[in-house]
């Protein structure tokens, strides 16, 4: 009837009040050789079947984990939290990500490839109105949106010239095209006050007296 005795009503320890031997899975935890015990046989639950506490990263898939790989590497599939690897964690997974700093930044896209002007992701984050992997109608190939007098001349746009101003008469209209600017033109010098007239003049050249 008895598997043990040991003279003592202490049910901790290796002989439970009962006189049966101790073991893990009978509810009461043995003091110096359990960590717990639960008295059931569910292996994913606080207390696993071999009564050791539940944690992450003892390879033990527990409830509450979404992995467990039982190692110290933060980097792979399973964060050393015990909860998948996806991008915009914060963490570099290695051989997938480029970068990842927990969403878009100056150096990262939001899907965790490094940003870059021309790349066809826009991210606001680093300053980009558009990204359309070079110049269109829609955007400049420094990634800005088009305006004629940004001082950037798209010809995808219809810009046939951007001197950085809406002005007229100055060889660039403000429309963006190109100006051949009148013939004999009198005028006054701005800083000096002085008299001039243009008497020839193309898009790229004027003769001034």
């Amino acid at each position: 009837v008895e598997t043990c005795d040991d003279g003592n009503l202490v049910d901790t320890d290796a002989c439970r009040n009962s006189c049966q031997l101790a073991s893990c899975g009978d509810g009461v935890i043995q003091v110096g050789a359990e960590a717990c015990d639960d008295g059931n046989q569910v292996d994913d639950d606080a207390c696993s079947n071999t009564c050791k506490a539940g944690s992450c990263g003892d390879g033990a898939l527990q409830m509450g984990e979404q992995c467990d790989d039982m190692n110290a590497v933060n980097e792979d599939t399973c964060l050393n939290t015990c909860v998948n690897a996806k991008c915009g964690d914060g963490i570099v997974q290695a051989g997938v990500e480029q970068c990842d700093t927990g969403g878009a930044s100056q150096q990262c896209n939001i899907d965790c490839s490094t940003s870059s002007c021309g790349d066809g992701k826009v991210n606001v984050a680093a300053g980009e109105q558009c990204d359309t992997s070079g110049s269109s109608a829609s955007c400049d190939g420094d990634c800005t949106s088009v305006i004629c007098g940004d001082g950037v001349q798209n010809g995808q746009a219809g810009e046939e010239c951007d001197d950085g101003n809406v002005n007229a008469g100055d060889g660039c209209s403000a429309a963006c095209k190109s100006e051949v600017v009148k013939v004999c033109t009198a005028g006054n010098d701005p800083k000096s006050n002085a008299p001039w007239v243009v008497c020839e003049a193309t898009v790229n050249s004027a003769w001034i007296s």
